[in-house]
């Protein structure tokens, strides 16, 4: 008998199939089913590595919050128990040698035009004379959030993955030595007046929504007895799924999850009146967290001590 040529050799496939002159391949259909199995499995991945993703930037956040939050104690630490407070002032009157000790300085927002560079000037966080707290710590980024993907254009309007980010995502609550209004609710400008309300319980720092970073200061929603007391004043940020860091005035920090659909609705719009609530009536949860963590409530008509 002819001995066969070795290219003609036969070739036992998978399941004992011999062929002849070739080796056996994957059908077409066999190659769709696994694409098809690839396809099933990354669209049962991506999900959790998003998640992960998304926990990872939260972390992160915290972390940031955590240093601020310890950078704003010792400096009352170390200035005769004074708070480095907040302000809605500009840049002027933050750097100037008698102003109030404001725990950083610059214009942020996108509507704001008299000094764009604040937006992107790392100094008014860290240098003496500026950020009151940024001489503790000496790293611009612990001030933004790494979920904060907004950036800004030489023109001052948001400008997408073009843009330059901002340098700062984060606001002080407003009645820490700048809200000052001196009867009913409390303003506190030493770590001594932090009083009757728990250290643990007084916000000092929340991570605020892109629309909403401005000026040093987060302003919270407008009181109990306002006649738009149902309002934000700045939004808190949602990007921390579904809810922000926030430090308080013992150090600790914590993500809170925002509980409202409209707080979580990320269409939220100017100028963030919540339609379906009001106090008293059908009060928004969060809008009450706020109230009952920003401030002491004395009443009405009553001097604060």
């Amino acid at each position: 008998m002819k001995p066969s040529r070795p290219d003609e050799s036969p070739v036992r496939a998978e399941g004992g199939r011999v062929e002849s002159g070739r080796v056996a391949g994957f059908t077409l259909i066999e190659l769709l089913v696994v694409i098809a199995i690839i396809a099933v499995l990354a669209a049962l991945l991506l999900p959790a590595l998003a998640g992960a993703k998304a926990r990872a930037s939260t972390v992160v956040c915290l972390g940031n919050q955590k240093q601020l939050a310890f950078a704003w104690l010792l400096y009352a630490n170390d200035n005769r128990d004074v708070l480095a407070r907040t302000s809605t002032a500009d840049t002027a009157i933050l750097i100037a040698p008698d102003g109030p000790p404001s725990w950083c300085a610059g214009r942020l927002g996108y509507n704001f035009t008299a000094d764009r560079s604040d937006r992107t000037n790392v100094q008014l966080l860290l240098a003496p004379g500026h950020g009151r707290i940024g001489p503790y710590l000496q790293a611009a980024g612990v001030f933004r959030c790494p979920a904060d993907r907004s950036t800004i254009d030489p023109d001052g309007v948001m400008a997408g993955r073009r843009g330059h980010p901002r340098v700062r995502s984060f606001g002080m609550n407003r009645w820490i030595g700048a809200q000052g209004v001196g009867v009913r609710f409390k303003t506190f400008y030493k770590l001594a007046d932090i009083t009757p309300i728990s250290p643990s319980d007084l916000v000092v720092l929340i991570d605020t929504d892109a629309e909403s970073v401005d000026a040093p200061g987060f302003v919270g929603p407008l009181m109990p007895g306002n006649p738009l007391g149902h309002s934000f004043g700045s939004l808190p940020t949602i990007l921390h799924q579904g809810g922000g860091t926030v430090s308080f005035a013992d150090g600790h920090v914590e993500n809170h999850r925002w509980l409202e659909e409209y707080t979580r609705n990320e269409a939220r719009t100017r100028p963030w009146i919540d339609p379906h609530s009001d106090f008293g009536q059908t009060p928004n949860r969060d809008l009450e967290w706020f109230w009952t963590h920003q401030t002491v409530d004395y009443g009405p008509n009553v001097l604060v001590p």
